[in-house]
């Protein structure tokens, strides 16, 4: 029972948000089952009784777009029109959709999931998790502190083709070293590690066809011939354990909640018999597949 009361205490408090996305789906409900009330009728809702519209109240005073307003008349008034507004999403045909009706199970679900945490999930502290446990966790999953690849190069780049055509020519660094030093129209950058995403498109090509210290052929970047050479290139680089270790404490202890919601999800469905009808399922695919070719 105590596990009830502190679920009952912690939904008064958010209940009504749920209560507005699914409100008209409830009314659909008490209009089957004779509950509730009718098109023109002055009657609340069962469901809107003074611990719904208390509820409310709390939520409200809690906002600043109500601030000083949360009287008993502004509250009624502002439950109303969001009641009517429900009500006229329903009437057009809204609640019917798979967007709405997905977004309503999606919001539900994970209200739930935030007030309910406490009864399915234990508390993890972070301090149980060790300077061990963290570096067997970042050596296992070393693939989540991959840094980028970065290169450093020089480009000899000019506007003129003639000048551009001896570059290519040169045979070896030293040699283009020794036209860039003559030729007048010909710029010399030296540029430092950087990912290859920062380079030109066709520099990018060409550094990743060069060894350490080879200069490739002379390409062309808008209105400049560029010949360029790869100084430096650092590959399968890994963040820094120690700088970033606190960071992989806290990946670890999500990790740990993400098994242990894995298992409370895997006894629910097991208790409530939670399945996809299969035909329903298999459709599914078929059409997910068709949006990805698609």
């Amino acid at each position: 029972m105590s596990i009830l009361r502190n679920t009952l205490s912690r939904l008064l408090f958010i209940i009504f948000i749920f209560a507005i996305l699914v409100g008209c789906q409830e009314v659909e409900v008490a209009h089957r089952t004779g509950g509730g009330v009718k098109a023109g009728d002055k009657v609340s809702p069962e469901r809107m009784d003074d611990s719904f519209l208390l509820a409310y109240a709390r939520r409200m005073g809690e906002a600043k777009e109500h601030a000083g307003r949360v009287t008993p008349e502004y509250v009624l008034e502002h439950v109303q029109n969001m009641e009517s507004l429900i009500r006229e999403a329903h009437d057009q045909g809204f609640t019917v959709l798979a967007e709405f009706r997905q977004a309503v199970h999606q919001f539900q679900a994970e209200l739930l999931m935030r007030t309910m945490q406490p009864d399915l999930i234990a508390e993890i502290p972070r301090e149980s998790i060790t300077d061990e446990d963290v570096r067997t966790f970042y050596e296992e999953n070393i693939g989540m502190y991959g840094l980028p690849d970065i290169y450093a190069a020089t480009v000899f780049h000019t506007l003129d083709e003639g000048e551009a055509g001896l570059l290519g020519a040169a045979d070896g660094r030293a040699a283009l070293d020794a036209e860039a030093d003559v030729l007048p129209g010909v710029e010399v950058l030296t540029l430092d590690p950087m990912p290859l995403e920062r380079f030109p498109g066709v520099w990018a090509q060409t550094l990743l066809s060069l060894e350490t210290g080879e200069c490739g052929p002379v390409v062309m970047h808008e209105d400049r011939f560029a010949v360029l050479c790869l100084e430096e290139a650092r590959t399968n680089r890994t963040q820094d354990f120690e700088h970033r270790k606190e960071y992989i404490r806290n990946d670890v202890l999500y990790s740990r909640y993400r098994q242990a919601w894995r298992e409370a999800y895997e006894h629910l469905r097991e208790k409530h018999g939670v399945e996809i009808d299969p035909e329903a399922a298999e459709r599914f695919r078929e059409r997910m597949e068709e949006e990805r070719e698609g």
